[in-house]
């Protein structure tokens, strides 16, 4: 139906009405704005100049004059990247696993960021009502080690590494005046209190280590690959300016 209104009334890539030279253009332009429904944006390859120009017309659809010029597209480089890092996995395993003590380094400078108020621990040897402790404070990671065998590549230069570390903190917690002055000396000798606000409760503080267990995000700047070089050429450079982020903490536990 589209392709016949457009027939006549001399619309897109038909240039007067009842072309019937270009009514096979109307399809193949009607069949890429269907497909682009459905996925979102498309790219076209035509080196019909009125096919293209209608193409262009549409926000949907990214149109290349020929297949050299879609593959040296940038969005094509970044795919065809990808497809290199996927097959060079256990190359870049490698350069992370020699690059180990700069990952060590960000990590232990992301990781007060990502415990201090914002992970908690829970376990039946800290004496709060529920037994959770916040963690307030954050010391240097210690024991530091990456899985580089369970590494996942997720695309778009995004490499994924768990973790595993152990750390000393300060937690904090609620006690109860009662359970606090019960306890025998050896251990409240190890708890800060002060007033909590409370007739019942003291604000609790004590110095523990915890294992910590998370992922880290590798980011590769694909973009950064000169053109005529591939990944691999590159793979040392790209990792020594990765953005290095934690992606999430997976387990928190008392280690001590």
């Amino acid at each position: 139906r589209q392709v016949l209104e457009k027939y006549f009334s001399g619309l897109p890539p038909f240039g007067n009405r009842r072309e019937r030279e270009h009514i096979p253009d109307a399809f193949i332009l009607e069949e890429a704005l269907s497909l682009a429904k459905h996925l979102g944006k498309l790219n076209v390859v035509s080196n019909d100049d009125r096919l293209f120009s209608a193409c262009e017309a549409k926000g949907t659809l990214t149109p290349y004059h020929t297949l050299e010029e879609f593959i040296r597209s940038e969005q094509c480089q970044v795919l065809l990247r990808d497809d290199a890092l996927v097959q060079h996995l256990p190359s870049i395993r490698t350069s992370l696993s020699d690059s180990e003590q700069s990952l060590k380094d960000e990590l232990c400078t992301k990781l007060v960021d990502a415990l201090a108020w914002k992970e908690s621990v829970e376990d039946a040897r800290i004496p709060s009502d529920d037994h959770t402790a916040s963690i307030s404070m954050v010391d240097e990671a210690e024991q530091v080690t990456f899985d580089f065998a369970a590494i996942e590549y997720l695309g778009g230069g995004q490499l994924l590494l768990p973790f595993q570390c152990k750390v000393e903190v300060y937690l904090d917690y609620p006690i109860f005046k009662a359970d606090y002055h019960l306890m025998d000396e050896e251990k409240s000798s190890l708890i800060s209190v002060s007033g909590y606000g409370s007739r019942h409760y003291f604000e609790a503080e004590e110095v523990r280590t915890i294992a910590v267990k998370g992922i880290i995000s590798i980011g590769l700047d694909l973009k950064a690959v000169p053109e005529g070089e591939t990944v691999v050429d590159q793979l040392d450079n790209l990792i020594h300016d990765a953005d290095v982020e934690i992606d999430s903490i997976e387990g928190v536990e008392l280690a001590d």
